[in-house]
């Protein structure tokens, strides 16, 4: 029984935080530091990286609301298409994960936790089709 309540809170968590973790990193990433300059390279790894996270939310979210099947009626293709949809996601998410880790300073943590409940989400979608 414990168990499933963790889950159910992980799940919860998973749904909502990954907009929020996001919306975070964008306003670390934006914020002007001086006292603590960044090369470069990571300013642009982090824009990167930024945008490839936030491209792969909207994705879901757009992939997610765009399913109208009827399932009890025997159409089962968007299931299909969905259980397709989360493999191409969880191969990608390596990508994701390292690009979040060689991202600029105030965003790793953030995006890296972000494409994790991304990816988190759609596998518990998945599990409820």
């Amino acid at each position: 029984m414990r168990g499933l309540w963790f889950f159910n809170l992980v799940g919860y968590f998973s749904i909502f935080s990954p907009p929020v973790l996001l919306g975070f990193a964008w306003f670390g990433f934006l914020k002007h530091d001086e006292a603590t300059p960044q090369p470069k390279c990571r300013r642009i790894l982090g824009a990167v990286n930024l945008v490839a996270a936030s491209t792969l939310l909207l994705v879901c979210v757009v992939k997610f609301l765009g399913n109208h099947c009827n399932a009890d009626a025997g159409d089962w293709s968007c299931v299909i298409a969905w259980r397709s949809f989360a493999g191409w996601i969880i191969r990608l998410a390596p990508v994701f994960l390292l690009l979040a880790t060689f991202g600029a300073r105030r965003t790793r943590t953030l995006s890296f936790i972000s494409v994790l409940a991304i990816v988190f989400d759609v596998i518990l979608i998945d599990m409820m089709a």
